[in-house]
């Protein structure tokens, strides 16, 4: 299973607009928050923030056979307007707006958009008709959907519930899991698998319980996303140094990782 951190940003995201602190102009860059998981000759997407064209031209992809939200916020989802776009056109290029026709009612982008019920309400109050572009295929707390061999399953995590319903998504493929929950300030009933990879972070709740819930899956491995040098007031190597020191791995935009 390969794991490419596509953004390690959050809603302000690093350099911080309009500010010219040292943290801004010195750290490295933070994209908003997206991860692309490749395995089985599948690649699913999870999150698409505002950055996503740039995010997966840097990557060279073309095509994705899933695409998973974790809650509606901007810097999660406000991306989805363009790919929407993108998908109806269906590869196509018009010579002129003459061209332009209703989108059929049999279109298929090729992919679906897993989210929540409440997720896909907020995206077509902001964005409008989210069925206009994609497929949204609803989905909640511990639901599990395939795609190809790979197992996705919605965990819950407590951040701006009930408006939010935020999730976290668990990827196993052949005995290797990865889970991925960037705002999370802890789990809601409880950790997923044991031994799972751990894409997380450490703003959006107290240290302490975000430790425990971190603690609480027993991960191989744990990389820490969400993140802003300019709120934290620290630079990246200072970021660095504390996550190792707590056993932690620091996410950089691009980052690899095989699972």
């Amino acid at each position: 299973m390969k794991v490419t951190l596509l953004g390690t940003g959050d809603a302000t995201s690093v350099p911080a607009p309009l500010c010219d602190c040292e943290y801004c102009l010195e750290s490295d860059r933070r994209r908003h928050p997206s991860v692309l998981v490749e395995a089985g000759g599948e690649r699913l997407l999870l999150d698409v923030g505002p950055d996503l064209q740039e995010q997966l031209h840097e990557v060279d992809v073309r095509d994705i056979d899933g695409a998973f939200l974790t809650h509606a916020h901007g810097d999660h989802s406000s991306g989805v307007p363009a790919i929407g776009q993108t998908a109806k056109w269906d590869g196509d290029h018009l010579d002129s707006v003459d061209e332009l026709e209703p989108t059929p009612e049999d279109f298929d982008p090729g992919y679906d958009l897993h989210l929540t019920e409440t997720a896909h309400s907020h995206i077509d109050d902001w964005y409008g008709d989210l069925d206009r572009w994609l497929i949204p295929v609803h989905i909640d707390d511990w639901e599990t959907v395939t795609v190809g061999d790979c197992e996705i399953t919605a965990v819950p995590v407590e951040h701006h519930r009930p408006h939010a319903r935020t999730l976290g998504f668990l990827v196993e493929h052949r005995g290797r899991s990865v889970c991925y929950a960037p705002d999370m300030r802890q789990w809601l009933d409880g950790p997923p698998e044991e031994g799972a990879a751990v894409l997380g972070q450490p703003v959006h709740g107290p240290r302490g319980e975000l430790r425990a819930a971190i603690e609480a899956t027993d991960a191989g491995r744990v990389v820490l996303v969400n993140v802003n040098e300019h709120i934290q007031r620290k630079h990246t190597a200072q970021l660095g140094q504390i996550a190792r020191e707590s056993g932690y791995e620091l996410g950089a935009d691009y980052n690899v990782y095989e699972v």
